[in-house]
């Protein structure tokens, strides 16, 4: 069984707030979406969890998913590259020397394994693949929810402060 899986993330003033969205596809139906603030992340960050999030998701059903190739969408290099240039597999040999985010990718390696395949494919971000665009959205709409969220908690610690509480 193929299924596509569509991811992206979003970080605002990177470092800072973002968040992730992916979009699962099969037989050209959204069976899935899903996204999630962060309140302290960087874009690679959110790129990577968006991926392990959606195939944590589908590795949910075993049996499911030991039937399943996966096409997983990215716009981004810093998550396709790892994966369709061996590098991750070096990394892992080097304990990830001078490598950031190794215990997402050591998440990302084993829920991989979950899979019949994985393939990663990189798309150029905002053009014409409406699923990947809605990834986009997801993960654009959940940085605002962490803004909004970090706003409002900074704005009733100053009001506690300047009322002397």
């Amino acid at each position: 069984m193929k299924i596509a899986v569509y991811t992206d993330g979003s970080c605002r003033y990177n470092p800072g707030p973002g968040g992730w969205g992916y979009v699962i596809v099969n037989n050209g139906r959204v069976v899935a979406e899903k996204s999630m603030p962060l309140f302290r992340s960087t874009n690679n960050r959110a790129e990577i969890l968006a991926v392990i999030n959606a195939l944590a998701k589908l590795s949910q059903d075993p049996k499911l998913a030991k039937q399943s190739d996966l096409i997983i969408y990215t716009d981004s290099l810093y998550v396709a590259n790892p994966i369709n240039k061996g590098w991750l597999t070096e990394w892992v040999k080097t304990d990830f020397a001078g490598k950031k985010n190794k215990n997402y990718w050591l998440l990302l390696r084993s829920l991989m394994t979950k899979f019949k395949s994985c393939t990663f494919r990189w798309v150029k971000g905002h053009k014409q693949c409406k699923y990947n665009n809605r990834a986009d959205e997801l993960a654009y709409e959940a940085s605002n929810k962490a803004i909004a969220r970090i706003k409002r908690e900074t704005k009733d610690r100053l009001c506690s402060c300047e009322l002397g509480k």
